[in-house]
């Protein structure tokens, strides 16, 4: 399978980059899509020459509007004039407005609280892009908490991948939901590392017999 190319468009001082670039090389490892940041190759050419190119040569871009930086607004309005396909990502957590900005408020967007929120999503989205996937990234990571958190329900202490062969998704996206409902403190635990077992947050452990 050929791979996605994805043009990322940041702002690259509030928001810290090694944690961020991070989420986009696990999502590369999980997923045949590489992501390319305006600031990993020096030309010679004007930075909005520069920024046009990597807009048009790429499948589609990826533009982070938290804080709203007016570089990334600005490389958003070329993506719309030259008619390229484009996501808006936005963490109202890092926002002092805690909205997307008017102009763009109607418009869908990726947001996340998290750096794991965003990969879920993220993973979501290009497994979206990838030929005969058609579900919306966001709809498609409210289903799957909704189908992990159901799964748990009815079977309780599950591990990884028995969750992930229960609702037919792959590994990776459930992990990667999984870490979202952790840090936004949506299920329980029990074990380390592989033998860890899930349970909904309104568990009571104490009442669950160990094996």
């Amino acid at each position: 399978m050929a791979r996605l190319s994805v043009f990322v468009a940041c702002p690259y001082l509030s928001i810290p980059q090694d944690d961020y670039r991070k989420v986009y090389e696990t999502v590369s490892k999980a997923y045949p899509v590489d992501f390319r940041f305006a600031d990993e190759r020096i030309t010679n050419n004007h930075i909005l020459v520069k920024v046009s190119n990597y807009i048009r040569d790429n499948e589609f871009s990826l533009f982070d509007i938290t804080g709203w930086n007016p570089n990334v607004a600005l490389e958003l309005g070329i993506a719309v004039g030259l008619g390229k396909k484009y996501f808006i990502l936005f963490n109202p957590r890092m926002d002092g407005n805690k909205d997307a900005p008017s102009d763009i408020r109607g418009l869908d967007r990726i947001q996340y609280a998290s750096n794991s929120e965003l990969e879920s999503k993220l993973m979501l989205l290009i497994k979206q892009e990838l030929p005969a996937e058609t579900e919306k990234s966001e709809s498609a990571y409210a289903r799957g908490k909704e189908r992990i958190l159901q799964s748990l329900i009815e079977t309780p202490g599950l591990r990884l991948g028995e969750i992930a062969d229960s609702i037919n998704e792959d590994k990776a996206i459930v992990q990667s939901i999984i870490k979202s409902m952790m840090i936004n403190s949506e299920l329980k635990t029990r074990g380390i590392r592989r033998g860890t077992k899930y349970y909904t947050f309104d568990t009571d452990l104490r009442r669950v017999v160990r094996d």
